[in-house]
């Protein structure tokens, strides 16, 4: 009985299982600066630490396609 009156009386911990990201980058032309939608990104503790490297990844990517005139191309842009 006192093992579970301990265990009912427990304050619950708060924990933080992931992040869902959604990046918003704009492209910069020296002029004008144009939006670019990217997918959102689930980042889950044991990724944390690559995640900057995943979104200048993403962000790349952006880049390579608007340069060539299709960011629909890539599967992790929405147009």
């Amino acid at each position: 009985m006192g093992r579970n009156s301990a265990h009912e009386s427990a304050i619950p911990r708060l924990r933080l299982v992931k992040v869902i990201v959604q990046p918003v980058v704009v492209l910069d032309d020296g002029h004008n600066l144009r939006e670019v939608q990217t997918q959102t990104i689930e980042v889950v503790p044991a990724e944390w630490p690559d995640f900057p490297a995943k979104l200048a990844e993403q962000m790349a990517r952006a880049d390579i396609h608007e340069d060539a005139g299709d960011a629909s191309a890539d599967p992790g842009l929405r147009s």
